[in-house]
This record gives structure tokens, sequence and C-alpha cells, in this order.
């Protein structure tokens, strides 16, 4: 049943990242430089991020249990920053050399992007989608003060109530500044909630601790959004309790596969793709432009993924924990 687990939440992560590529390459790229390739399909997949985020919850809390704040930041950092840093590194040198007017950061810009968490000094980023990283890393700092004060029992009660600020401030109760949105973890709380209530649903075999966070996206987000979100979660809630053994076929091991490499790929595909679209769609059609990006920044994700979020990543692990 854990290995099925392990597919199918590949599966979800890949369904997420495949999403927010075709958002960018189709209705996002007709936004920014006028396309007409954006339809009704990819004008809504966007809300990949919002699967992301409930994949996040679920999954971070539940690999912080029985944790040390130390042990769960060096983890975090293992898994977060060598990627990161060689994802960022490959953009600037690729978008500097193709060109992206608009897009383009300078040096300075780009070492201080290193850090991941920029925007709290307004440094622009090297690549847009990195706005999801800030939410990430402050959903961590949360877990890691919990686990500091030993109190991650109360990580759920601790988002519900960051959930009724960002309710509070849609209706205009509290006004939106800066250090609001990034304690209200720019209004995605209730989706790292949700994940979490997922893991609280399962252990105790009770349906309340998911029933609360939908409630809360409700008045979060859009209805066509919330729609999206209860049912995407009603399918990732099933295939994570289902005992049935994971179906062998094509779709499983194609969503299995982005999933793999979901990090890489979020991180280097939109300047990049951007950049090979425009130079692309000067000899081939858009959508031949945006198929052969989409097979060139899958290819660069994946030889990513096996040398640094596999060979080095575990190469830091056996350093730090000096076993092997």
């Amino acid at each position: 049943m854990f290995k099925n687990r392990l597919i199918y939440l590949d599966c979800f992560r890949g369904i997420a990242a495949l999403s927010v590529v075709l958002y960018h390459y189709f209705t996002r790229f007709d936004e920014l430089y006028g396309s007409q390739a954006s339809n009704i399909i990819t004008n809504n997949l966007y809300l990949g991020v919002h699967l992301f985020f409930i994949i996040s919850g679920y999954l971070i809390y539940r690999s912080s249990i029985n944790r040390s704040t130390i042990n769960f930041a060096i983890n975090r950092f293992i898994r977060l920053y060598p990627t990161y840093w060689v994802c960022v590194t490959i953009t600037f040198l690729l978008v500097g050399f193709l060109g992206l007017p608009g897009r383009e950061v300078s040096f300075n810009e780009f070492v201080l992007n290193l850090l991941m968490f920029h925007h709290l000094i307004q440094v622009p980023d090297v690549d847009g989608v990195y706005w999801t990283l800030q939410v990430e890393l402050f959903f961590y700092f949360i877990i890691a003060v919990l686990l500091m004060v030993g109190s991650l029992k109360y990580l759920y009660v601790t988002l519900f109530a960051v959930s009724l600020v960002t309710i509070s401030m849609k209706f205009n109760f509290f006004d939106s500044n800066g250090v609001l949105n990034i304690l209200t973890l720019h209004g995605y709380a209730s989706l790292f909630l949700l994940g979490v209530g997922s893991e609280y649903s399962q252990r105790y075999r009770s349906i309340f601790p998911v029933l609360f966070p939908m409630l809360l996206i409700f008045f979060t987000f859009k209805i066509s959004e919330s729609i999206f979100v209860f049912v995407i979660f009603f399918l990732f809630q099933y295939s994570l309790l289902s005992r049935v053994s994971t179906p062998r076929n094509v779709m499983v091991s194609v969503f299995s596969f982005f999933g793999k490499i979901s990090y890489p790929l979020y991180l280097l595909h939109q300047n990049i793709g951007y950049s090979l679209i425009i130079h692309l769609s000067t000899y081939v059609s858009i959508y031949v432009s945006i198929i052969i990006t989409l097979i060139l920044v899958c290819l660069l994700s994946y030889i990513v993924h096996n040398l640094v979020e596999v060979k080095v990543t575990n190469f830091i692990k056996c350093r730090v924990y000096r076993r092997c």
C-alpha cells in the first residue's frame, strides 16, 4: 500500500507540474506575446499550483513528524537548494544567451536569487515561478518553529488561524500588506491546511479534518477554483486510501515520470521555454514550437533530476549523515 501511495503521489505531482507548464506555454505566453495559442482548457491550468500546495502540506507535515528542528531544516535544505542553485544558474545563462526582453536580470540579482528568499529584499526573479518557493519556505518556517517548541501537533490549528486571517483580509477586516501576505502564505494557507488535514484524516479515520479546510477554501478562492480543488482533492484522497494495486499503464507511467522530474521541470520551464518558443516560432508554427520546447525542457529537467536531484543530493546526505 505504501508503494502505491508513492506512485500516486508522483502521478499527482506530475499532473500539477505539467498543468503549470502547459498554462505558461499556451495561456500566459499568449497574454505576454500574442501567440493566439490559449484555449479554455489551458486557461485554467494555473490551478496546478493549488495542487502542489495541497501535496506539499500532506508530504511535508508527514515527513516532519518525530524530527528535530535541525534535522528537518537540513533535510529541506538538501532537498531544495542544490537543485535550485543549478536551475537558477542554467536559467540565467540560457536566458542571457537566447534573450528575453523584460525578463533578464543582472549578475548581482542572479546571485541574490540564490538565497531563494530574495523577494524579502525586493529582488526580481531569474524566473517568475520562484514566488511559490517563498510560500513554501514560510510554510517550512512555521513547521520549524513548532518543532522547536515541541508543538507540531498545533500545525493544523495554526494554519486554520492563518486561513481565517486570509479570509478577513479578503473581506477587508484587515488591510493587506507585504508582511501579512507573507504571514498568510500569500493567501494559500487553506490549501496547505487541506494537505495536513488529509494526513490527519487518514490517521484518525475521520472526515472532519478535511471538511474545515474545504469550507475555508470556499471563502478564500473563486467558486470555479474551489470546485476544482474539491474534485482534485477527492481523487487525491481516494488514491492515497485505495488498497487496490496501482494500475500499470501508459498514463500512470507518463504522469509518474513527470512527477519524478517535477521540481527541476517547474524551476526551468518558464523563461527558458518562452525564449525557445519565440525563436522557434520564426521557423515553425506556434504549436510545433511549444511541442519542441516541451521536449527540450523535459530532457533538460531529466538530466538535472538524475545528476543533481538524485546523485548530488544522495552524495550530500552521505556526507552529512555519514551513512550511504
